[in-house]
């Protein structure tokens, strides 16, 4: 049955788009992952996982300051230029990751530019050019790369410095799309490192992934993870909830919880699913941009490898009559429509699997034929 209903109504939107997921048991020699870096979006503000920042007491009347990475660095817009020397060999990827060092949190607004000593253009940053979150850079020789940071006055900014290799879980998600299938459909795609850039979204390293307007599934490395947001928790809690015996988790809590623009202010329904591959939560869904009664319900799916090296999510749009019957009509006040949504929560936990559109019992059937060889 399970195949049956995401043929019918996840799959044919899948044939539009693609993206990525983790863990197996004996497979085909591991391919190379090639890695890939591109501008994307995020809501979950990067932490730096560089050491703690130094000041840089005053950088105008200072030469250029030599910076073995990883290394953390304080900048404010009283010196509004500030030089330095980093050393690499080719191919490595230099990253120079922004972040607020004020109070406020907002991330400061950062001219940055390198050039290789010898070489006469700048280096091309792999991130979009108006990205808050820093640079990428490709090394092109081995030796000195002169980087010079310009900050707005009045401005605060913690410069983080980090050599990254190609295979760095960052960069690379150490698993292919022929490595992965669902439901025997293809149509996986290997996507960069996506930072969020000060924009609506989530930051990602680089994953495999499948998305569409109706279905979404996503995988990459723990470690890539973490090196975006080396202070979350979330990763830890996530590993902890799928060991055996752990009491039901609150999902909200789990990494990506607060996707894209939308808070999660409901979920339902939470179990246990388990394959020889990898081991997983999955629950039912609300987010909502502004209020308390969801803007739409999904079917949510997050877990690890068998070995833990893999995290994936998946989530596809359903539906329930309940959903439209609880639904609040001229909410004028905050919190007014918090009842409505404690009725949804209740019917929700309450009604039986073949209520949903589609059956409960068929996408769980399906999320079980989730294979991933690596």
């Amino acid at each position: 049955m399970g195949r049956a209903v995401l043929q019918d109504f996840i799959f044919p939107v899948l044939l539009l788009l693609a993206t990525g997921c983790r863990d197996s048991r004996t497979a085909a020699p591991k391919p190379q992952s090639t890695p890939a870096v591109a501008p994307a979006t995020s809501q979950l503000k990067p932490a730096s996982s560089a050491p703690e920042a130094t000041k840089v007491a005053d950088p105008a009347s200072l030469k250029p300051i030599e910076v073995t990475p990883p290394a953390s660095l304080a900048i404010t817009g009283e010196n509004p230029t500030s030089e330095f020397i980093v050393h690499g060999n080719k191919g490595q990827f230099l990253r120079v990751h922004v972040e607020s060092n004020s109070k406020d949190e907002r991330v400061p607004t950062v001219t940055i530019v390198a050039m290789a000593q010898g070489g006469d253009e700048a280096l091309k940053s792999l991130l979009m050019d108006s990205c808050m979150d820093g640079a990428l850079y490709t090394l092109p020789q081995d030796g000195a790369v002169d980087v010079s940071v310009r900050i707005e006055a009045h401005q605060e900014a913690k410069l983080g410095f980090t050599l990254l290799s190609s295979t760095d879980p960052l960069l690379d998600a150490g698993i292919r799309p022929e490595q992965i299938s669902l439901v025997d459909k293809g149509g996986f795609e290997l996507r960069p490192f996506d930072p969020a850039c000060g924009e609506v979204g989530d930051s990602w390293p680089a994953s495999v992934a499948i998305r569409s307007n109706k279905f979404w599934f996503q995988i990459a490395q723990v470690q890539g993870y973490k090196e975006i947001f080396p202070l979350d928790k979330a990763m830890g809690l996530l590993a902890s909830k799928l060991k055996p015996g752990a009491s039901p988790p609150d999902a909200k809590e789990f990494p990506y919880a607060n996707s894209g623009d939308a808070a999660t202010v409901m979920t339902a329904r939470p179990q246990i699913l388990k394959t020889s591959d990898w081991t997983a939560w999955r629950w039912i869904e609300g987010s909502s941009q502004c209020c308390e009664y969801p803007g739409g319900i999904a079917y949510v799916v997050e877990g690890l490898s068998t070995d833990g090296r893999f995290f994936f999510i998946m989530r596809a749009h359903i539906d329930h009559p309940d959903f439209k019957r609880f639904k609040p009509t001229n909410v004028t006040a905050e919190g007014q429509d918090l009842p409505n949504r404690m009725q949804l929560e209740k019917s929700l936990a309450a009604a039986e699997p073949a209520s949903f559109m589609p059956n409960l019992d068929e996408l769980d059937e399906a999320a079980r034929s989730l294979v991933i060889h690596h």
